[in-house]
């Protein structure tokens, strides 16, 4: 895992599964904004306000290409086979280069960067700016294919579109507007209009394309989900009468398919619904919160939510059962929420900390501090054991509650003296089951 952030200026910081601080990359002159991982692991690309670019070897940690720019690295991209990667300036500039190298591919000026979205075969990038332009790239040369043309947005909408999808074909290309209760569908290879989704009353809040890359599903704040075909636009299905109005306030993605293309979870004001799109029927989570759900992950282990905008909970919901269920629980408003290539780990990432569970076995994994005051760095494992940065016992109080309803605070060396456990750092892990 990696981290960047405010905290200290220019570093990355590298962590491995047992939460042990493996390296600190230097070479960036101000704070890192921006990373990403290749699709096979071995290269990190981090961005700087410096207006620099680094790609990392994971391994070795060392620096194997870079790129100095003047402005503000927004956002960062690798193609989906790894070959090239996408940088996104703030001061509306694009760059695709070779990572392996740092090999310029191309480089356009006066293009807004608010989104890069890779076609599935890498062969197109998909660039969304902050004035609602979405425009095709082709990816080797950095040639306009096309500018799709959305309608200009409103000028009290300065976000401008918010969703871009690729069909899972690369084929086509389903386009979100904030500013309309429509979808449009345009054809990658011409940037041409397909046809435009059609039936919402109100605005539109996520659009999923289906694994057969025909069809689509949209949700929108009508409190409808709607089932379309992507070729002529036709609406398939309304879905109506959900058992609570659909969650029209949190910035996360409200649809996710689960169990191919006949579960799908929708994200409500309380809960997290179920519908079966082939029977149309709404299920209800037996879990509800005052609060709302900020986060969806679905994925071959289950499906996650956290619910709650400053003090989360995590629930699960696995493959054969029948309600969703609470794992866990964290400070700090939720930035992140993913399961593990292994389908039975999740991750789960706020403002200050990371904290790791294996689902399955309903355990709490380790936590991650990446950044206390300080320049330290703590991991806590599952049974209390810990690992940090020298002298980070300096920053730690054990509360114990007593057997008479007391509670009293502790030193490290206090506890130990007192209660006899002694803290064993090879025994902290993060994210080992």
């Amino acid at each position: 895992m990696a981290t960047g952030g405010d905290g200290h200026a220019g570093e990355v910081r590298l962590w491995d599964r047992s939460g042990k601080l493996r390296a600190v990359l230097l070479g960036h002159a101000w704070d890192v904004r921006a990373l990403a991982w290749s699709p096979d692991g071995r290269l990190l690309a981090s961005g700087s306000v410096d207006g620099s670019v680094r790609i990392w070897e994971a391994t070795s940690g060392k620096c194997v290409a870079k790129y100095q720019g003047t402005d503000n690295v927004q956002s960062l991209a690798f193609s989906p086979d790894g070959h090239l990667l996408a940088v996104g300036f703030w001061a509306a500039r694009l760059l695709v280069l070779e990572p392996a190298t740092g090999v310029q591919r191309g480089t356009r000026e006066g293009v807004n960067v608010n989104q890069l979205c890779w076609s599935p075969d890498g062969a197109l990038l998909a660039t969304v700016g902050g004035e609602g332009k979405v425009v095709l790239w082709n990816a080797e040369s950095l040639r306009p294919v096309g500018e799709l043309p959305v309608p200009d947005r409103k000028a009290d909408d300065p976000k401008g579109l918010r969703t871009v999808a690729w069909s899972p074909d690369g084929k086509r290309l389903a386009v979100l507007s904030t500013t309309e209760p429509v979808v449009r569908v345009y054809d990658a290879d011409r940037g041409g209009l397909v046809c435009t989704l059609k039936g919402h009353e109100t605005a539109v809040d996520d659009v999923l394309w289906c694994a057969d890359g025909q069809r689509l599903i949209t949700c929108g704040r009508d409190d409808t989900v709607r089932l379309w075909d992507g070729g002529s636009g036709a609406s398939l299905q309304v879905f109506r009468n959900p058992p609570e109005r659909l969650n029209i306030w949190s910035g996360a993605r409200r649809l996710a398919w689960w169990r191919e293309d006949r579960l799908l979870l929708v994200l409500a004001q309380h809960q997290v619904l179920q519908l079966d799109v082939v029977s149309g029927r709404w299920a209800a989570s037996p879990y509800r919160t005052t609060d709302q759900p900020v986060q969806l992950a679905a994925g071959r282990g289950g499906a996650a939510v956290a619910i709650g905008a400053n003090f989360c909970w995590v629930t699960v919901n696995l493959p054969g059962e029948h309600r969703f269920r609470i794992v866990g629980q964290m400070p700090g408003a939720l930035r992140q929420l993913a399961w593990l290539a292994d389908g039975d780990r999740l991750l789960a990432g706020a403002s200050a900390s990371a904290q790791g569970y294996a689902v399955a076995a309903d355990r709490k994994l380790g936590t991650l501090i990446p950044d206390i005051e300080g320049g330290h760095w703590l991991t806590v494992g599952s049974d209390g054991h810990y690992r940090g940065s020298e002298g980070i016992e300096r920053h730690l109080v054990y509360v114990a509650l007593h057997d008479d309803g007391s509670l009293r605070t502790y030193t490290p060396a206090e506890f130990t003296a007192r209660f006899g456990w002694k803290n064993d750092p090879e025994r902290a892990t993060f994210l080992k089951p």
